[in-house]
């Protein structure tokens, strides 16, 4: 990703296209920003103000409040370096309190072949077989919520999410030999972008190559989709997700975090 005044614009690029690839049920133009609203209370993501691009009209604040408040929710924001230098600090001073940092990491595509996978040495005793297809089948809606553990009420408001995603998307499906779903992953073509997401592996197959093969299969489809580059999401804390994704050939790119209004 270039610096100084063009990368500005990199990072708005990138938070938009991941915006695009999670989309929200009710979406509202700020200026510039993008006001998102959904039924799943649970993703952040969807229930913030995606603030990428400069300062709109002087009464952003009110009308981002009274946009949440009229739908019951607290008013968040989504800040990264595609956000105004202040509006962190502006948001702070008013009362809006810091959560959830996150980082975005980039890689090209091809992957590079070298650069390694989750077994951390470790011997893989299991045959995984990995699956990719254009929809999200029920199959595997059903396998990411029981691997993500989500609450019962909130599966559905998930799923709806994952069938509002637009195409060209992919969702792989991780096996081991007696069929067992072990681990699931999706992304989404995008202007030459694969945005890889919604990764996750049972507790007890990780850091045996899951992780892995999944991401490899996933960024193999992206290139014949004509991608030329990945990016995803991670908490700024999850230290061996980072590992992988390092070894996979992705580098940090940007962080981003919320402000969130409470009740």
């Amino acid at each position: 990703m270039s610096d100084n005044r063009d990368r500005f614009a990199d990072v708005a690029r990138l938070e938009r296209l991941a915006a695009d690839a999670w989309p929200a049920q009710e979406r509202s133009a700020l200026g510039d920003w993008l006001m998102r609203i959904d039924p799943c209370p649970a993703s952040k993501r969807v229930n913030s103000v995606l603030a990428a691009g400069p300062y709109p009209a002087n009464d952003w604040l009110e009308r981002a409040i009274a946009f949440y408040a009229n739908r019951g929710r607290p008013c968040r924001f989504q800040i990264s370096a595609a956000s105004p230098a202040d509006l962190d600090l502006q948001l702070a001073e008013a009362g809006f309190l810091q959560e959830t940092p996150c980082l975005v990491w980039t890689a090209p595509i091809p992957l590079p072949e070298s650069a390694g996978d989750d077994s951390d040495d470790k011997i893989c005793i299991d045959r995984i077989t990995v699956d990719v297809v254009p929809e999200p089948l029920q199959q595997w809606l059903n396998d990411w919520s029981r691997l993500e553990d989500h609450a019962a009420d909130l599966r559905e408001a998930y799923a709806a999410i994952v069938r509002r995603i637009p195409p060209p998307a992919a969702y792989a499906i991780a096996r081991s030999t007696d069929g067992t779903t072990i681990g699931v992953a999706s992304a989404v073509a995008q202007g030459g972008w694969l945005g890889l997401f919604n990764l996750v592996v049972s507790s007890q197959h990780r850091r045996r190559g899951t992780g892995a093969m999944l991401i490899r299969s996933l960024a193999d489809w992206g290139a014949r989709a004509g991608c030329r580059a990945a990016y995803l999401q991670v908490l700024a804390d999850n230290e061996p997700a980072q590992r992988l994704y390092r070894k996979l050939g992705f580098r940090p790119a940007y962080a981003y975090h919320y402000r969130e209004l409470r009740f």
